[in-house]
């Protein structure tokens, strides 16, 4: 009898384990471009899968679905099935919905999996009207940046390329210090760039992005024979290499939830901080001897989108404006 006993225990202790390791949440749309009219229903086929790709039924996800500011939050669970089980969301206004799908495993989301639909994306229009002095404002922001570049301190220190791109690329750390903002980044280009022969790309960071990226902009400067140009947010120094070191500066009060920092301030406002570091470095880049005065490009994600369409805005140099998924706005 305890021989038996314990097989059984063993056999379902091992189950267990099969559970939390080897399952995952697979989701279909059945709408491929995931883009709907308002008022559709955009629906998703759920299955829980075993490491042989194969529908294990009986299995619990939790599902979240979220949208727009005045929907309505919405949580269940569904139980899988051997078929696909249909999950259904849908918008009466122009926007976009996203629901979470998750295993539970001691009491925390495990697994995650997340999908969305937009409905009459295309339609959506901003949330406030345009404040009535904001081109004003910015241009006579951007026209005090361009005086002050004129006597800023500029240092821009050569280092070595990491072997693989020695005798291929020149590394530089540049900082530029105007007297009223400080804007930092590496910069790389061809190791035989000249005078007037090569594109600028600016590539642009996250939100939480702390110091700033050599790797992509050796890449790039190789590959395409450009001026690459990663932006740090913050007044920081550069290479940032220890976990430590990153969690030490979020802390820092200059740092710490500047994104919502003095919101209610146009000189103040952490973002807007951010903002002029973008055109400090813009028209700073634009003074490059090696530039080919036509082409500029932008790049950047989320809050580098943002920070990407500042760059682009109002700047007819910039040819290609490469803003993923620009996170800007609505930061109550």
């Amino acid at each position: 009898m305890k021989k038996l006993f314990y097989t059984v225990f063993v056999l379902l202790f091992a189950a267990a384990v099969l559970t939390a390791q080897d399952l995952r949440i697979s989701v279909r749309a059945e709408k491929p471009s995931c883009i709907y009219k308002a008022g559709e229903k955009a629906i998703f086929n759920v299955q829980v899968l075993n490491n042989e790709n194969k529908p294990v039924a009986g299995k619990s996800v939790n599902f979240e679905i979220t949208g727009e500011k005045g929907t309505k939050p919405r949580s269940g669970t569904i139980v899988s099935a051997v078929d696909p089980v249909k999950i259904e969301m849908s918008l009466d206004q122009p926007g976009f919905m996203r629901a979470k799908l998750f295993f539970t495993e001691n009491r925390k989301p495990a697994k995650v999996v997340e999908l969305g639909a937009g409905f009459d994306p295309e339609k959506i229009t901003q949330g406030g009207s345009e404040p009535a002095d904001f081109d004003e404002f910015w241009a006579k922001e951007l026209s005090a940046i361009k005086s002050r570049l004129g006597k800023a301190k500029v240092t821009c220190t050569e280092f070595d390329a990491p072997d693989k791109f020695k005798g291929k690329v020149r590394c530089f750390d540049l900082r530029i210090d105007d007297g009223a903002l400080c804007a930092t980044g590496f910069m790389a280009m061809p190791a035989d760039a000249a005078a007037g022969r090569h594109p600028l790309i600016m590539c642009f960071n996250g939100a939480s992005k702390i110091g700033s990226d050599l790797k992509g902009i050796l890449n790039q400067a190789k590959a395409y024979k450009a001026i690459v140009f990663n932006m740090n947010l913050h007044d920081t120094k550069n290479l940032v290499v220890t976990r430590a070191e990153v969690l030490a500066m979020r802390r820092d009060p200059k740092i710490n939830k500047y994104y919502y920092r003095d919101a209610d301030s146009l000189e103040k406002y952490g973002v807007g901080t951010v903002f002029r570091r973008v055109l400090m470095c813009r028209e700073y880049l634009k003074t490059r001897p090696e530039w080919d005065g036509e082409t500029i490009i932008a790049r950047g994600g989320s809050m580098g989108g943002a920070q990407t369409i500042v760059a682009s805005a109002g700047e007819p140099k910039v040819k290609l404006c490469l803003a993923g998924a620009p996170a800007m706005c609505d930061h109550q």
